[in-house]
């Protein structure tokens, strides 16, 4: 299609009938390439390898507490340029999950490392989920992160071995109380409690405040990797509009090996593959947008992309 200047999708959204543009838009590589020359869509696909990482520390914490934390995973001109990524799409309206039609963000997901890191976890053979996400949190009062929650609980974990599903938070910038760090329960100090958290509706006074009492913030640098089983009770805090700069991250999710995806996780990416075709990538932010988009109270702006989310998952 003839473009001209690149097209903006907030301007799309607002006219109606332009449902079709808006879906040509977010397959056509040439569209991506334009918003910025210096970012890949499709370019090249090098073989994985990992790094041999030692996994002991992150394991022990996972098994106690059922989260961990690794600092410098990522270097600072990595960091740098997936938060472009984020940046080229998010000002020109769409969101942020976009940022993941660009070559770099699957490319950093997949460094020695990191790759490393996960095979050491979770066993060489180990799937990512369907479910990736940009979180940001602008330097505004009131702005904030997730409510408190759990992922979902397909099978609880268990402190004998590292859950068979795994959430990964990357913090591409700092994360401080001041504009919206990670708050967790670890596990050990609410066992009961958080197993239960899942499923009940209202909670006595006295088990409000032992949740309370037990939330520890998870201030981290750039570069960090935060790491939870499902079941992990956490949220995002509030801005207090005294930061720095605003709270920008990533997540995906990871299935160990040998353990058997849903229905609803599928399909499943093999990471030693290398990094997914410019046509699976629209599906995966399609199927993004269809999870986390549903949800107002975590992703108000992302629910009127539902519609385009269910076309692009198809």
């Amino acid at each position: 299609m003839s473009r001209g200047s690149p097209r903006s999708f907030a301007a799309l959204l607002r006219k109606p009938g332009d449902d079709e543009e808006r879906l040509a838009l977010a397959r056509d590589p040439g569209y991506w390439r334009e918003l910025d020359a210096t970012l890949h869509v499709g370019v090249d696909n090098p073989p994985v390898r990992g790094d041999n990482v030692d996994t002991s520390g992150a394991r022990a914490d996972l098994l106690r507490d059922g989260f961990f934390q690794l600092p410098n995973i990522l270097d600072t001109s990595t960091l740098h340029t997936l938060h472009r990524c984020i940046q080229v799409v998010t000002e020109r309206g769409w969101p942020g999950v976009f940022a993941f039609m660009y070559d770099e963000m699957w490319h950093a997901l997949r460094q020695p490392a990191f790759h490393g890191l996960l095979q050491g976890l979770l066993g060489p053979r180990y799937r990512q989920l369907p479910r990736i996400w940009t979180h940001v949190v602008p330097v505004r009062e009131g702005a904030r992160g997730w409510p408190p929650h759990v992922d979902y609980v397909v099978r609880p974990s268990s402190e004998e071995e590292v859950p068979e599903r795994l959430t990964l938070w990357v913090a591409l910038t700092d994360a401080t109380t001041d504009n919206g760090c990670l708050y967790v329960i670890p596990r050990h100090r609410a066992p009961e409690l958080s197993r239960r958290f899942h499923d009940e509706n209202t909670l006595r006074m006295e088990e409000a405040i032992t949740l309370l009492h037990a939330a520890q913030a998870l201030p981290v640098t750039a570069g960090t990797v935060v790491g939870w089983g499902f079941d992990l009770v956490h949220w995002g805090g509030h801005s207090t509009g005294r930061a720095a700069g605003p709270r920008v991250a990533i997540s995906l999710e990871l299935l160990r090996q040998g353990a058997v995806p849903t229905a609803e996780e599928l399909p499943l990416l093999e990471p030693e593959t290398g990094i997914p075709s410019v046509e699976a990538r629209t599906r995966l932010i399609g199927l993004a947008l269809q999870a986390f988009g549903s949800d107002v109270s975590r992703e108000p702006l992302a629910h009127q992309y539902l519609g385009l989310g269910r076309v692009l998952a198809r």
